[in-house]
């Protein structure tokens, strides 16, 4: 039996306002100035914040004054999570911080030289006595959820959710946005709220600053007129919108339709009553439903609802698709039902179609995958399908679609063969892949200006990754998501840019990476703070704990990045990279890593067979040790690691050489299309099989060596 649920008008509404409780807390840093002679960025002030007894804070500065030069960086004194605020953030942000679970977080103000900077904090918010009326009819039934695409809104405590318009928006309740100073901040991924029922929150990698110009709202005078539309700012810490972050969204319903008891669904943040745990008040949960009626643009259900689920979709539990927006709770101990409004009220469409602010589209295509990219894929007949949707450009023809593969991600790119499967989806064909390697690839559509719209979106520097095998066997493997023992030593000489672990967050705009290796969104990273930030001075070096190595048929493998913004003088600067086969008794050089071409940067995987490594005797277990300096003249300096591990690979079907067409053997087509092609050819060339840039008599020799191979 279906029991009913949910907000009870506007009274409700004014509840939800005294969430968040304000305290004054004044601090001053005073100006601060940093000289002209200091070589790279450092903290220059710092004040802890604390508030007794609160289970979160979240800042408010009444003035920061920050140059290019300089951020403020916000760390939670429980769980670590850490925000880094530029000028420009701090502005998306309204001067205010992410939420920091905890009592207490630290305020750390870093600047460069000549750095003129200034911190004011006028006061924080924590949690409040929630004082919520209780609306559950009978039972509270509502099971709980996971869904990407719903965002928890803060202060007001309502839902949002992530639509299918041209910019991949939200969609909440116009109640919701009646007061924008409480349409701040919307959250994904949100954890279980403490063991009294107070709202926890996530990392503010999963934060969202709305931005008030975007949004457009109904006045809520009606039944079936409730509705907000707004838009994010980029992310801090990874520089996206949440719909590249979240990678989902809801499709719309586009009509009207009659109540017909067909089951629905609703998603929220709402609060919880007994038999459920406080745990579960204020993260996502579902409940299961009938469409009971619908009158104009309103629709009732019998859904759970509670305070906090203002503005979840209403979901058409068949098809997926939203068809309105949950606005009212209408329950009683006697029965009743929850209302919402249809997502087809014309006023809102018209509203989605003249987007405000940064709901406005930045790209003329979404590319998405039909299905995630696997971590390992076949080494011959590899094929993936992606979506192309356009927004403000036409659909594009296949010869403005491009997918660009990197066999050894830091080879070089070659072009994937491309079919059109219609609606939008297209096939691309990967060419035959050796085995073991470590494959790059990214997605282009081009507009009528030759525009490129990419996925992902920093690629080339930031590419999907995927593994060519169909089995791995590792004894060791680190993505760096946790902490496996890698620890620091920084020399004396190192004035700034030690080795630190996280998500990469300088955006690339000075030589540093955009994203991680191997899509795991953290990996090791010197000096690893927007702006202004390399390494100075040196030796800053990253040591590995014991890794196990599981026999002589192992290799070790393992992405770098180094970046050398001065290449001129490149023989002062360089990554080395040592192993140790006695527990670091004795080190040997596995590599002294220079770019091959200025100024270097880009994800480089590399593997050295256990059996080749230079030491003495093949170990049983091994250790790492990488280093890297600013010495003799300035110059930008940026190493990354990621993706460590010891393994052996293996791939039921291995490329077979001469085998241009990739049907698994060499044959009389395969010398038909060599015979074709002959003469000099550009990279990338299949019929080169020597790459020597020709092809010709070299090329048919690999053939028929390989014959039926």
């Amino acid at each position: 039996m279906f029991h009913c649920a949910g907000l009870v008008g506007l009274s409700l509404l004014v509840q939800l306002q005294t969430l968040e409780l304000y305290q004054h807390h004044p601090v001053d840093s005073g100006v601060v100035q940093v000289p002209e002679d200091v070589e790279g960025r450092e903290v220059v002030w710092s004040h802890v914040v604390r508030q007794q007894n609160a289970t979160w804070l979240r800042l408010n500065f009444s003035a920061v004054q920050l140059d290019d030069r300089s951020l403020l960086r916000v760390e939670s004194l429980q769980d670590g999570a850490v925000q880094q605020l530029n000028h420009d953030r701090l502005v998306e942000w309204q001067n205010t911080s992410a939420y920091f679970n905890g009592d207490a977080v630290r305020i750390d103000l870093l600047a460069g030289p000549g750095s003129s900077s200034r911190v004011q904090l006028a006061g924080l918010w924590t949690q409040a006595e929630p004082g919520l009326a209780t609306t559950i009819c009978f039972d509270d039934e509502r099971s709980e959820s996971s869904d990407p695409r719903l965002a928890r809104l803060m202060p007001i405590l309502c839902t949002g959710f992530l639509i299918d318009d041209p910019g991949r928006n939200f969609l909440t309740a116009g109640h919701c946005s009646e007061n924008p100073s409480l349409l701040n901040v919307a959250q994904f991924n949100v954890p279980p709220s403490d063991v009294v029922g107070n709202p926890q929150h996530p990392d503010p990698i999963h934060q969202y600053a709305i931005d008030t110009q975007s949004i457009q709202n109904s006045p809520v005078t009606e039944q079936g007129e409730d509705w907000t539309h707004f838009a994010c700012f980029r992310n801090t810490e990874s520089n996206l919108k949440p719909w590249q972050a979240q990678g989902a969204w809801f499709d719309r319903a586009t009509a009207t339709q009659p109540a017909d008891q067909r089951p629905l669904r609703i998603i929220g943040y709402g609060t919880v009553d007994a038999p459920l745990p406080p745990e579960l008040s204020w993260m996502q949960k579902r409940s299961e439903g009938l469409f009971l009626f619908s009158f104009a643009y309103s629709l009732s259900h019998n859904c759970d609802t509670m305070g906090g689920d203002s503005g979840s979709p209403i979901i058409d539990a068949t098809t997926g698709d939203v068809l309105g927006i949950h606005t009212n709770g209408g329950c009683t101990s006697s029965g009743g039902f929850n209302s919402g409004m249809w997502v087809t009220r014309p006023e809102l469409v018209a509203a989605i179609s003249n987007p405000q602010g940064e709901a406005i589209p930045e790209t003329d295509f979404v590319l998405s995958l039909v299905a995630p990219l696997p971590d390992r894929i076949d080494a011959v007949g590899a094929t993936i399908d992606f979506k192309v949707q356009p927004i403000g450009s036409p659909m594009p023809s296949i010869s403005d679609l491009s997918v660009r593969l990197d066999q050894g991600v830091g080879a070089g790119f070659e072009e994937c063969t491309l079919v059109d499967l219609g609606d939008g989806v297209v096939r691309a064909a990967l060419p035959a892949l050796p085995c073991g390697a470590t494959v790059g690839l990214y997605f282009e559509a081009r507009n009528l200006a030759g525009e490129p719209t990419r996925l992902p979106e920093g690629a080339p520097a930031a590419l999907l990754t995927a593994l060519v095998a169909n089995d791995e066997a590792t004894s060791f493997s680190d993505d760096f998501q946790t902490d496996q023992g890698w620890t620091v030593e920084n020399g004396t000489g190192l004035i700034d840019g030690g080795w630190t672990r996280g998500a990469p967050a300088g955006y690339g705009d000075r030589g540093d990476p955009v994203a991680d290796a191997d899509g795991s969104g953290s990996c090791w990273l010197t000096d690893n703070v927007p702006g202004n930030s390399d390494v100075d001075g040196g030796p800053t070096t990253l040591l590995s704990p014991s890794m196990a190595v599981g026999g002589a048929d192992h290799e070790l493998v393992y992405a770098r990045w180094f970046y050398d913004g001065d290449f001129e003088n490149q023989m002062d600067d360089f990554l080395l990279v040592e192993i140790s086969g006695d527990g670091g008794t004795t080190w040997s050089v596995l590599e002294n890593y220079q770019p091959p071409a200025a100024p270097g940067g880009g994800w480089e995987f590399v593997s050295f067979p256990v059996s080749s490594l230079p030491l003495p005797q093949i170990p049983t277990e091994l250790r790492m040790r990488v280093s890297t300096s600013d010495v003799g003249l300035p110059s930008v300096i940026e190493a990354g690691l990621d993706g460590v591990r010891i393994r052996t690979v293996t791939c039921d079907n291995e490329p077979v050489p001469g085998d241009v067409n990739g049907d698994g053997a060499a044959t009389y087509q395969d010398l038909l299309l060599i015979l074709g092609a002959w003469g000099p050819c550009s990279t990338p060339c299949a019929t080169d099989l020597d790459g020597d840039g020709v092809t010709g008599y070299q090329d048919l020799l690999v053939v028929l060596a390989n014959w039926f191979g």
